[in-house]
């Protein structure tokens, strides 16, 4: 397990109460040992690039606080994915944009809805 966690510097990031649990899930590591997938410790729900289906939105682990890079979590024990997620993503307010996500499905709908608009008017004349 890194030492070099800095809960203090995450904190500028984060609000008062994501640091207050970005510290207890370090703590909780440190003192029992990183989360696994084996079902003998806390389960992190740990999902691959593959699986995780927000992560264009920004939910992923390279922009968690946890994230240590290069695979390395600071509470996990497997490896991990830059574009892969657990339930306990702690993400600085801002990085995630959920309304692009909105915003791609809106186009996607006037995108179709204009299709079949046009459709259904050249099959009327």
């Amino acid at each position: 397990m890194s030492t070099n966690f800095d809960i203090y510097k995450v904190a500028e990031d984060l609000a008062e109460e994501e640091a207050a649990l970005a510290d207890a899930l370090v703590t909780i590591a440190r003192n029992y040992g990183k989360f696994n997938e084996d079902k003998t410790g806390i389960w992190a729900g740990y999902e691959s690039a593959a699986e995780n289906k927000v992560k264009d939105i920004g939910v992923k682990c390279s922009n968690c606080v946890l994230y240590e890079g290069d695979g390395v979590c600071e509470i996990i024990a497997q490896k991990v994915e830059d574009e892969g997620m657990c339930r306990f993503a702690i993400i600085p307010d801002g990085v995630v944009k959920p309304e692009e996500e909105d915003e791609m499905e809106y186009e996607m709908g006037k995108s179709i809805g204009s299709s079949l608009v046009d459709e259904v008017i050249e099959n009327l004349l």
